[in-house]
């Protein structure tokens, strides 16, 4: 997971610097979900169930999602952006275990390689975990797993009264 966050968004060389799910789960037709109904691919948030890999970031303060960024895995020879998510859901923690959805996300258009595509979240509430839920890929020859090569998370820190964060740089001579 960590190759999610590790600041590499383009390797013409091969697919080692992105995020791929263990085992194909996904139609490769359709890029819909495939996989069982069981956990550890089940999140439920209030009465309904979501299906899909995902993948979760704890963060050490709960901030307010403005947007995400997902970019697609790249590779030298093939269309990797066949794996990227297509739909989904961004759900929200602050316990790890009761789940609130975030946003409902449908891509509109299949990523390209190397740029990253930006969903608008506009969080009401700020939350410490954050759960990206890949309910559909583009499906294509390779959309049967789910990849890419960089998550970005872009908001607000929410510290509450008595913010004690410094936005500058002191110095002294």
């Amino acid at each position: 997971p960590y190759k999610a966050f590790n600041h590499i968004v383009g390797n013409a060389t091969n697919e080692e610097e992105a995020w791929l799910s263990a085992t194909p789960k996904y139609n490769s037709s359709s890029g819909l979900w495939t996989g069982t109904t069981n956990a550890p691919f089940a999140t439920t948030v209030g009465a309904t169930t979501y299906y899909g890999e995902w993948l979760q970031l704890k963060m050490p303060h709960a901030i307010k999602v403005k947007t995400l960024v997902i970019y697609p895995a790249t590779h030298g020879t093939v269309d990797l952006t066949q794996r990227a998510p297509k739909s989904g859901k961004l759900v929200g923690s602050n316990d790890g275990s009761t789940w609130t959805l975030v946003k409902d996300y449908t891509l509109s258009s299949q990523p390209v390689e190397g740029n990253g595509t930006v969903v608008s979240v506009d969080a009401s509430l700020a939350y410490k975990y954050l759960r990206l839920i890949i309910e559909s890929t583009w499906g294509g020859t390779y959309g049967e797993y789910v990849s890419f090569a960089e998550l970005e998370y872009y908001g607000t820190e929410d510290v509450g009264a008595g913010d004690d964060s410094v936005d500058t740089t002191v110095k002294s001579v």
